[in-house]
């Protein structure tokens, strides 16, 4: 009796803590590769980042909507049900302070 071997192809997925640099009061897109769970946002040497677990992956590409706000800035009403709060970065010695927030569409 002869056996054969099937192959296998199993595609390596990592997920990984990365961080992405987020441009002061702008409404940006940051496409991640892979699936990404955003974790916190924080500074570090005096600029904004957001920080995501991302499970990588091949052929998925997550893309999310990030605004920030300054404190007493009106969010706009269509954004006021779409909005998940993600945290408050403080720049300049806090002179600057901006509150991030992912658009959910």
């Amino acid at each position: 009796m002869r056996v054969h071997q099937s192959v296998v192809l199993i595609f390596k997925r990592m997920r990984r803590i990365l961080k992405y640099e987020l441009n002061i009061h702008c409404d940006q897109i940051i496409e991640f590769g892979g699936i990404a769970r955003i974790l916190c946002v924080g500074v570090q040497r005096n600029k904004p980042y957001l920080w995501a677990d991302v499970d990588e992956h091949l052929f998925v590409k997550e893309k999310k909507r990030i605004m920030m706000f300054n404190t007493g800035e009106e969010i706009p009403r269509d954004l006021l049900h779409k909005t998940k709060y993600i945290g408050t970065i403080m720049l300049n010695d806090s002179s600057y302070v901006g509150h991030v927030y992912q658009i959910i569409e």
